[in-house]
């Protein structure tokens, strides 16, 4: 599992101090990594918030839910194989 960006302590002060502002409750990340030689994918969820005070988005209480095994990158000739990575 992959440690949350913001634990719970810091998640209840930002919401007692204004400074985050929950914009939708989970949202989905997809990370496919296909390099020269190995290909893996992971999928995690997380929350998005709203920080007050930057006006930014941030990602908050983000968690794996898929690791995929790490393979090694399909070959033609010298490049990549697409057909097989579909």
């Amino acid at each position: 599992m992959l440690p949350p960006l913001w634990d719970r302590r810091h998640l209840e002060i930002a919401n007692a101090t204004g400074m985050m502002e929950v914009m939708s409750n989970r949202v989905t990340l997809v990370g496919l990594d296909f390099g020269t030689t190995t290909s893996s994918a992971v999928i995690a969820t997380a929350s998005l918030l709203r920080n007050a005070v930057t006006g930014r988005t941030e990602l908050s209480r983000v968690r794996e839910s898929f690791r995929s095994a790490m393979v090694f990158t399909p070959r033609d000739g010298g490049r990549k194989n697409t057909w097989t990575l579909g």
